[in-house]
């Protein structure tokens, strides 16, 4: 339903949609902007109050034989709202969905269309370094919970104007923020055109889980691969080097980590501080992690093959024989220890920080 001129036909349709009775939070106030009258709407919590007190106090002191030569909505915004971040909308939908995400809504008699000032702030934490990828040299910064602040920590590092942005609501119910970053000189347009369809044609209930219900979304049917669908970071740094390398990466509300596309396998071998050491080094430390990451998938399998074939072995390889062998076999007592160290990971998760080190010591003892 499109917006009237008449503010009082307004302001019923906008407490029906809304349920302003109903929820405290939504702040309603009637004000007379000249002769006109007028209703403000916002959420408390959501809104820089000095911003919001200027723009009152403004309105308040808006003379009646200017607000009397505005002919259109374009007028007003034009000669007599000082603020720079301001849209309009023509249906009741939208312009909820804008106050929902933190705007303020305006209407004011005698023009059809409300007016969407965007003066909002997010309760946030402090940029910190992450805990997962932390790094021996660099930066220190992380992203938080709010994609602007992201947004702001890779334009600090690529100071290009082809470093692009678009932002797009994904999710029926929840309304998310999606963010899509490239470098459009860089990246590739079929790819980033697939990125953007998959993105339009999906339609999720909610992504209250964040980047992983996004992912989920995009591909969907794929939820028995054990492997991740892509790379998650923290790093502003990393997303600024995979977006001048040609990716492309995604930001979500409410989720401080970014996705990278296309990711591959042996990106997840690649860590941070591989840009912060010199190339030899770099390698040195890639490789590394290569042969580690062997052997924590084959060394097991293998080991438990020779001991049951120990006559293939030389005579100076014999000392990895089992010397007693008991009635459970031993595949089972593998199974066995790695899931104790299961339980006493989750344990570390879950347990609170002042009584982990006891846990630790406990699970010392049983590995023992």
């Amino acid at each position: 339903m499109n917006v009237l001129k008449k503010i009082n036909l307004n302001i019923l349709q906008f407490d029906r949609i809304l349920n302003v009775n109903g929820n405290f939070d939504i702040i309603k106030r009637t004000l007379k902007i000249g002769n006109n009258n007028a209703c403000i709407y916002y959420i408390d919590g959501f809104i820089k109050d000095n911003a919001l007190q200027e723009i009152i106090r403004f309105m308040l002191l808006t003379e009646e034989n200017k607000m009397s030569e505005v002919k259109n909505i374009s007028d007003y915004l034009d000669n007599l709202l000082p603020y720079m971040e301001v849209s309009v909308e023509q249906e009741f939908e939208e312009a909820s969905k804008e106050l929902l995400s933190g705007c303020v809504v305006l209407f004011i008699d005698g023009l059809n269309e409300a007016i969407i000032v965007d003066a909002r702030t997010y309760p946030q934490r402090q940029i910190q370094e992450p805990e997962q990828d932390k790094v021996l040299r660099g930066a220190r910064d992380g992203f938080i919970e709010t994609p602007i602040f992201n947004m702001v920590l890779i334009r600090r590092r690529i100071r290009n104007e082809n470093l692009t942005f678009e932002c797009q609501k994904i999710g029926e119910k929840t309304q998310n923020d999606v963010v899509i970053g490239y470098m459009s000189d860089k990246v590739d347009k079929k790819r980033l055109e697939l990125v953007k369809k998959k993105l339009d044609e999906m339609k999720p209930n909610d992504l209250t889980m964040g980047i992983t219900s996004l992912i989920e979304a995009m591909f969907p049917k794929k939820y028995l691969n054990p492997f991740p669908k892509t790379k998650l970071t923290s790093r502003p740094d990393v997303v600024s080097a995979s977006l001048l390398e040609g990716r492309i990466v995604l930001f979500v509300d409410n989720t401080p980590c970014a996705a990278i596309l296309p990711t591959y396998f042996w990106d997840f071998f690649q860590e941070a501080g591989d840009y912060y050491f010199t190339p030899p080094i770099a390698l040195y430390l890639k490789i590394t992690r290569y042969i580690i990451g062997f052997l924590t998938v084959f060394l097991t399998p293998l080991w438990l093959l020779v001991i049951k074939n120990m006559d293939i072995l030389p005579e100076w390889l014999k000392f990895l024989n089992v010397q007693e062998w008991n009635s459970i076999p031993l595949i089972f007592q593998l199974l066995a220890m790695e899931f104790v160290i299961d339980v006493l990971r989750q344990a570390s998760i879950n347990t609170p920080s002042m009584i982990s080190t006891s846990i630790s010591l406990i699970g010392a003892i049983i590995i023992r």
